[in-house]
């Protein structure tokens, strides 16, 4: 058996492997002695899809629990361990690699070789989640600081590279020492570099790559992966799809880095011409490997044609996969192509458990699906995640505080296009979900004290957009002090980039600017830490503004929308210069005056150097905010932007052109209903206009109500007609009314059946009756009293 394993793509010696598989099981194991075992379990590891050799490990593996592990010396633990590690997900091998763990935890390291250490330690990291493999790994990884790393063959590196990138958060797994050890070893100069880095095979290459990805801030696995991205350039063809997934998804923890951004990019170009070649796994590595780089072409095009074959091959997917196609094809909301995919994949979700996806899982469907809510298949399907919210296997206690803050955002926009769309069924439950989420992180106080800026500033961004007042109220505190907390931690402007922090202000500023009762409490300290942060916010605008287009993706002046980014911060700081003074703010007043002078002129400066890239990429969103900072009186915004900006207004919103004449004729006959399929005919009758889209519908929402308060206003102010919400009594809906009043009141009743006019006459008649306000409001008040 251990000399046909030397042979494994020989068609025979499988053959033959396989048949003395099914030998072994029928024999009884406890005659075979601890180096018989050992050297079995070895062999069959080479055919882990052969059912026998399956079948025979699971049995030794039984076997080698029942005996006592002191019999075994120190190679054939390291075989046992490498050969159960090629079946992960049968319960024998776990708890046999479990125990075997716990007698090397036991015995001196010393007394391993270092081929034994990195074998131990790439078959412990099958089991991540196990005490005694994360002991067992951590103790190896001091041995092998200790001893140097020098001396490890160039598969012992991969393999202890790929083993502790298993455990990568904050253990002691010694990867920085042996990055340094492959960069000094392989770093004496660039000839010699190329030519020693050439004696790693394409797996070794692959798997340094994918393990060095774990650890991507380390100084040293930074530079040891911009030299294996040079080295995996010059001999692309030569890597299989397994290799080339994890190339892809190594490369893509360094998206800035010029090396790894061109690796990326020939990667692609691979990829593109054996897509077949890959299976669901790796076509689903590859999918959000590639969204790292959203903007690249070739990157695009790869992750373009990636969902066409995904679509043909979905049912193989598992639910991990399928979670992680939709969080890589979501870095493209806009693409045609991407958001067929997101429809599809959400149709097999609905079809599937949810119960078998992971919190994790869960929380990246929800904000991919979140992207394309336009689709009605993602719309379902997030209503379907949202169901299960907070029971189970999905309770909120399940999820970490970063995948609550996913998930806060992804029902908040779900609110805000469900209330566009007047549907108040699934408003109801998504507020509602979205409020038990607030409710536990307010009684799991322990969540917010550890969370960082961008989870923060998420979930109260999500309960301010949705107007859950109460929540945002019970949350703001805890939330204001963890704030605090980290803004004082030296890594506060490295660790939170451009992105991050007009996430930031735009969260704060609802606690800063509010009347409310539940929120005005927190006005204060919301206006301290918006003062705080602007010196880090002003030095981030000015070296992104600076920065090249690779700093600009990733990194600390990082943002995916820096329009977005500087419009949030100049909203956030044209709030805060109107109310830096007391009371809101305690100190001396001309010292808080002065600090207003000098938040104005540093506003006026970030307006100067970010206005034209603000109103290219928002276009007329932004017109208000622009027009309001750059205006000397808020009395003079309008007129002065529209002086200044002519020429821009009248190409985006042209004059309308028409024969004055010819629609008052048209418009002088009887009272009649519209003729065919348009106008109040149809919206009266319930109808909609063939191919109307959700967004339409959505948009006559939000006018429709907005229209609806302009004009309760309005008939308040002239007849004194209450508004619809007022109750009954003095000035109510009970109270006796004029004549004037009862007519009024008449044809408002027949608007809300839908049998007026719309559109602009409507608005037109609004305006006019505010118009008419105003002016009685001003002859009263220039009557004397009597």
């Amino acid at each position: 058996m251990n000399g046909f394993s030397k042979w494994p793509k020989q068609e025979n010696t499988g053959r033959a492997t396989e048949a003395i598989a099914g030998e072994v099981i029928q024999r009884r194991l406890s005659r075979f002695n601890e180096q018989e075992l050992a050297n079995l379990v070895n062999g069959f590891s080479k055919w882990p899809k052969q059912e026998n050799t399956g079948r025979a490990t699971e049995a030794i593996a039984g076997e080698v629990i029942q005996r006592r592990l002191s019999r075994f010396n120190e190679q054939e633990l390291a075989n046992l361990v490498n050969g159960f590690s090629k079946w992960p997900k049968q319960e024998n091998t776990g708890r046999a690699t479990e125990a075997i763990a716990g007698e090397v935890i036991q015995r001196r390291l010393s007394r391993f070789n270092k081929q034994e250490l990195a074998n131990l330690v790439n078959g412990f990291s099958k089991w991540p989640e196990q005490e005694n493999t994360s002991r067992a790994t951590q103790a190896i990884a001091g041995e092998v600081l200790r001893r140097g790393s020098s001396d490890f063959t160039r598969q012992g590196l991969a393999n202890l590279v790929n083993g502790f990138s298993k455990w990568p958060a904050g253990q002691n797994t010694g990867l920085e020492a042996i990055a340094g050890e492959v960069i000094a070893t392989e770093a004496i100069a660039g000839e010699v570099i190329q030519r020693r880095l050439s004696r790693f095979n394409e797996q070794e290459l692959a798997s340094l790559v994918d393990g060095f990805s774990k650890w991507p801030i380390g100084e040293d696995t930074s530079g040891a992966v911009e030299m294996l991205a040079g080295e995996v350039l010059r001999r692309l063809p030569d890597f299989n799809p397994q290799d080339l997934a994890m190339l892809v998804n190594g490369f893509s923890k360094w998206p800035i880095g010029e090396d790894t951004s061109r690796a990326a990019e020939m990667l692609a170009g691979q990829v593109l011409r054996r897509l077949p070649d890959f299976n669901p796994q790796e076509l689903a590595n590859l999918v959000n490997g590639f969204s790292k780089w959203p903007m690249g072409e070739d990157t695009s095009r790869a992750a373009e044609m990636l969902a066409g074959e995904v679509l043909r091959r979905l049912p193989d997917f598992n639910p991990q996969e399928l979670a992680d196609l939709v969080n890589g094809f979501s870095k493209w909301p806009a693409e045609e192509r991407m958001g067929q995919a997101a429809a599809v994949i959400a149709g097999e979700v609905l079809r599937r458990q949810l119960a078998d996806f992971t919190p994790l899982a869960l929380a990246n469907l929800a904000n991919g699906f979140s992207k394309w809510l336009d689709e009605e298949t993602c719309r379902q399907a997030l209503l379907d995640i949202a169901r299960g919210l907070g029971r189970g296997k999905h309770r909120f206690g399940a999820f970490t505080t970063p995948q609550l803050s996913m998930l806060a955002n992804a029902l908040a926009r779900s609110v805000m296009a469900a209330e566009d769309s007047a549907e108040m069924i699934e408003t109801a439950l998504l507020k509602d979900r979205l409020h038990k989420l607030a409710h536990h992180l307010h009684y799991a106080d322990d969540r917010l004290k550890t969370a960082d800026v961008l989870s923060i500033s998420n979930i109260l961004k999500a309960l301010d957009k949705t107007r859950l007042v109460d929540d945002l109220g019970l949350l703001a505190r805890p939330g204001l002090n963890r704030l605090e907390e980290l803004r004082h931690q030296p890594a506060f402007a490295a660790e939170n980039n451009l992105e991050a922090m007009g996430n930031l202000c735009v969260a704060v500023l609802p606690l800063a600017r509010s009347s409310q009762k539940e929120l005005r409490w927190h006005r204060r300290p919301a206006l301290n830490l918006l003062n705080n942060i602007q010196g880090v916010v002003m030095d981030k605008i000015a070296a992104h503004l600076g920065a090249s287009d690779a700093e600009r993706i990733r990194g600390p002046l990082a943002s995916r929308c820096p329009a977005l980014s500087m419009y949030q911060v100049l909203k956030a700081r044209a709030v805060l210069e109107k109310l830096y003074r007391r009371p809101h703010i305690e100190g001396n007043k001309s010292d808080l005056k002065a600090r207003q002078q000098e938040l104005q002129a540093g506003t006026k400066d970030i307006l100067h150097r970010t206005g034209e890239l603000i109103e290219r990429d928002l276009s007329n969103m932004s017109w208000n905010l622009i027009a309001q900072i750059g205006a000397d009186s808020p009395l003079d915004a309008l007129d002065s932007f529209l002086a200044e900006n002519a020429a821009t207004v009248q190409a985006d919103r042209p004059a309308s052109q028409f024969n004055v004449h010819q629609v008052l004729q048209e418009m002088d006959h009887e009272p009649r209903p519209a003729a065919g399929d348009g106008g109040t005919d149809a919206a009266a009758a319930g109808r909609r206009p063939a191919g109307e889209t959700r967004s339409d519908r959505a948009r006559d929402c939000r006018f429709d109500r907005a229209r609806d308060s302009r004009f309760d206003k309005a008939q308040h102010s002239i007849f004194g007609v209450p508004s619809h919400d007022a109750g009954a009594g003095p000035g109510g809906r009970g109270a006796a009314t004029g004549k004037a009043e009862r007519v009024h009141a008449g044809a408002d009743a027949h608007r809300r059946r839908r049998a007026l006019p719309h559109g602009l006459v409507r608005r037109q008649q609004v305006e006019a009756a505010e118009s008419d306000a105003g002016a009685n409001r001003g002859a009263r008040a220039g009557r004397p009293q009597s």
